[in-house]
Parts: C-alpha cells; sequence; structure tokens
C-alpha cells in the first residue's frame, strides 16, 4: 500500500513538471495581440481581401481584419486555426517582425533562415534562443521591435538615380513614372510607403513614396527619381552610398494623421477623382502625393514659402510638399475644362 502511494505521488509530481513546461507564465502574449502590437507602428491600412478566415477568429473579434489579411499575404501559416489566444514564440515573432518590415522577399524569410537574419540584426542575446522558443511578454516582444527597427534605421545602403528614360511607362503598380515626382523602386516595401532618405555623407534628406519594384542590378537597394536624387546629391553622381532609410508608414495613412481638427480631403474637379485628396487643413512638414483617375493640370501652385508655379503640363500625379506655415492656394484644371481652387491651411502641429 505504502509503495503504491509513493508512485502514485512521484506520477502527480511529473505530470505537474510536464504542464508547468507547457502552460505559459501569465505575463506571455497571445498570437494575436502580438500581431497587433507589431503591426500598429507601421502605420499601414489593413486591405480588404476575399481570403477564407480561420474558423477561431470570428468576424466580432477585434483582430479578425489584421490577422485574415495577414493570412492572405502568407504571412501567417496557412491553414483552418490560428490559435490567437496561444502564447507568442520567439520563433514566430521574429518570423512576423522581419516579414511585417519587409527587411527581404517573404519566400525568404523562414523559420529556417531565422537565424542568419537574428545575426545580421543582432536581435538575439542568447545564441540558443531560437532552439529554446520561449513564449513572449509585452514588454520582450516591444524590445525586440525596437532592436529591429533601430538596426534598420541605421543600416546603409546604396541608391541610384532612376532614368528620366522611364517617363510616362508604367510602375509596377500601374502608375505613370514621373521623374519630378518623389518617388522611388524599392524590392519589398509596400506600394504607398513614404521612406525618408537620408545622405549621411551631407545630411539631406527627402521623403519619397514608393511606387515601383526594383532596382534590379546587384548591391543597389532603391532607384530615386531625379527629382529625389537631386534633393541629397548632385545627379552626376548616379549612384550614391552611405544611405539610411527611415520607414514613415503608408502616404493615405501618414497625411490622414497629418490633418487637424475636423478637417477632411477634397477629393473633385468636375468629374475627375483625386486620391487621397486635397485637405482644408494640414500640418507643417507634410508631403503629399495626389493622383488623379483623369489627367489635369496645376495652373497655380501657391506653397508658403515656396515661389509661386504655374504649369501647362497635363499630368496624373502632383506632389506637394508644406514646409511652412501658411495658406497654400491650388488651382486645378480637368480635361473636360473643369477648374477648381482649393485652400490648405497649412499649421504648426495638430493638437
Amino acid at each position: 500500500m505504502q509503495r503504491s502511494l509513493i508512485l502514485i505521488f512521484a506520477a502527480v509530481l511529473s505530470l505537474q513538471s510536464a504542464y508547468a513546461e507547457e502552460v505559459p507564465s501569465q505575463s506571455s502574449i497571445s498570437r494575436a495581440e502580438g500581431l497587433r502590437i507589431m503591426w500598429e507602428p507601421l502605420k499601414r491600412p489593413v486591405e480588404e481581401t476575399s481570403e477564407r478566415p480561420f474558423t477561431d477568429i470570428p468576424e466580432s473579434h477585434p483582430d479578425f481584419a489584421l490577422i485574415t489579411f495577414a493570412k492572405a499575404r502568407g504571412m501567417v501559416e496557412d491553414g483552418t486555426l490560428f490559435y490567437p489566444d496561444e502564447p507568442l514564440r520567439l520563433t514566430t515573432a521574429l518570423l512576423w517582425l522581419l516579414q511585417t518590415r519587409n527587411t527581404d522577399s517573404w519566400a525568404n524569410i523562414r523559420y529556417d533562415t531565422l537565424s542568419k537574419y537574428a545575426e545580421k540584426y543582432t536581435l538575439l542575446e542568447s545564441p540558443t534562443a531560437l532552439e529554446e522558443n520561449p513564449s513572449l511578454s509585452g514588454e520582450e516582444l516591444r524590445t525586440l521591435m525596437e532592436t529591429l527597427d533601430m538596426a534598420l534605421r541605421n543600416e546603409r545602403h546604396t541608391v541610384s538615380y532612376y532614368s528620366d528614360d522611364f517617363a510616362g511607362d508604367n510602375t509596377a503598380f500601374g502608375e505613370l513614372f514621373d521623374p519630378n515626382a518623389l518617388t522611388a523602386a524599392h524590392r519589398t516595401l509596400p506600394h504607398n510607403t513614404l521612406v525618408n532618405v537620408t545622405n549621411e555623407e551631407n545630411g539631406k534628406s527627402v521623403t519619397v513614396r514608393i511606387n515601383d519594384r526594383g532596382p534590379f542590378i546587384e548591391g543597389r537597394d532603391m532607384d530615386l527619381s531625379r527629382t529625389a536624387f537631386q534633393r541629397i546629391s548632385s545627379i552626376d553622381h548616379g549612384v550614391i552610398s552611405n544611405i539610411t532609410f527611415e520607414r514613415l508608414g503608408s502616404a493615405t495613412e501618414t497625411v490622414e494623421g497629418s490633418l487637424c481638427g475636423d478637417s477632411y480631403f477634397q477629393r473633385r474637379v468636375g468629374d475627375t477623382l483625386l486620391t487621397p485628396g486635397i485637405p482644408a487643413i494640414i500640418a507643417k512638414g507634410t508631403t503629399l502625393e495626389i493622383t488623379g483617375d483623369r489627367a489635369f493640370r496645376a495652373l497655380l501652385l501657391r506653397i508658403p514659402g515656396a515661389r509661386a508655379k504655374r504649369s501647362d503640363d497635363w499630368k496624373e500625379s502632383l506632389t506637394l510638399s508644406f514646409e511652412k506655415v501658411g495658406t497654400a492656394t491650388i488651382v486645378l484644371h480637368t480635361e473636360s475644362g473643369r477648374k477648381r481652387r482649393f485652400k490648405v491651411n497649412v499649421t504648426e502641429g495638430c493638437s
């Protein structure tokens, strides 16, 4: 009898020990919450998708749209279940983090390549961390994010000048390439991403919008339009190194965040639709890329701090930089003969 009790007691202890290894600490963050925390700093909208959702993520779930979008993009494992309340493990966090930051082609970011990126960006303190694969707390996840984001901001790149020979050609995203617009081509960053590009040799910076894929020459990381390239270097150089990138977010999300009070976008000039449109109030320091579904002319651009410009050129996109406080006047004219005058109040900042 005594021997039986001892065996039962030993079995209970064994079960308790195994359970303790499987059950995460109360500070562990869930998979759903972890994905949301990673996504928020990107300032990127969650796009609608026809992807079939996970069966354990009902439409009422607060992260339904994000998780379904991530599934459609191939970021989270395909299947029927997402396990939203399970603890977020280190390897999964690294995989999602590297993908959401577009550090490389998603096809190259896999569980079996995580060690390469972890070493490149010095993400792990322990060489055995990936093998141990612990669950993460919210604080640990944010530390991991900050480490990678800082490494990416300090990473040195080589950029080149996007030849004017491509003017008028369609970009990978269906736009017409305009050498005068502040745009760029990048291999992995999402369409419409705003990037602050800094020449560390002279301290000059320019904010560009990603609207094409490339460059396709080994050793180059971004192609800049002529106007963007000239903001940070002489066009005679053609290719420059010691360049840093800072990802600012989606052009649409960033501009929306620069609106003040009850401002709104003015989107129509006759039958021409502008995207995202021209705001009534905007914060100083904002660069706005406007596209039209039909060609238009900028009859007058009077922006605070810049010389007034007039143009007879027909175009489908227009870049506006609001660098000083004041009132901007923009007059657009469409092919159908309609004309509209816009007033934009450029403020010091939004409270």
